[in-house]
């Protein structure tokens, strides 16, 4: 199990990302796995800029101790930019009686992140698939160029996508199945 908090580093730019990416052979197996009831998350971009994850598996199995419940797979804040995730599978967990955004797969709320991209991917269970919400409506304070496209959405107890104050928004070609279960609060 591991739990990876990637801070604004040093020399990163457009012609100098970092990239994490499994080997062809490989991408079945390589996964990133953690829960926990203090810090929530797997996968943090943290003031990150630059970052790519393509063909690794990020999970939550979720933890809830019946105050508190979570299972954010990926977070993103601290103005973060130009984060490209694609072809990951993220799977966040089943637990179906919190809908809070705890239990968000991948989250970025009341922050500043711009440039961020999810392509191709497998987004599975949680409360929200995609929960990315801006800071607020005063022009200065929407997310920019969030892009949401060719993803496979699936699981959730609650919504697929939420997005609020974004300016440019990209949402396409996205596969978005929705059985609802019962859910008792």
């Amino acid at each position: 199990y591991e739990q990876i908090s990637i801070p604004s580093i040093t020399g990163t730019g457009p012609e100098r990302t970092i990239m994490f990416k499994t080997e062809s052979s490989y991408s079945d197996t390589a996964e990133i796995n953690f829960s926990s009831n203090i810090e929530n998350y797997v996968v943090q971009f943290d003031g990150a800029k630059y970052i790519t994850f393509d063909k690794i598996k990020i999970t939550s199995p979720g933890f809830t101790n019946y105050q508190s419940t979570y299972g954010r797979c990926i977070e993103i804040f601290n103005g973060a930019e130009n984060i490209a995730i694609k072809h990951c599978r993220i799977t966040g967990s089943t637990e179906t009686s919190h809908l809070s955004d705890d239990m968000a797969i991948i989250y970025c709320g009341s922050s500043f992140c711009n440039d961020i991209s999810f392509d191709h991917n497998n987004i599975e269970n949680g409360s929200w698939s995609v929960y990315i919400e801006g800071q607020g409506a005063f022009g200065d304070e929407e997310l920019f160029n969030i892009c949401i496209e060719n993803n496979v959405i699936s699981g959730f107890a609650y919504k697929g996508i939420y997005m609020k104050d974004q300016k440019n928004p990209v949402v396409r070609k996205n596969i978005i199945s929705y059985s609802p279960t019962p859910v008792s609060q």
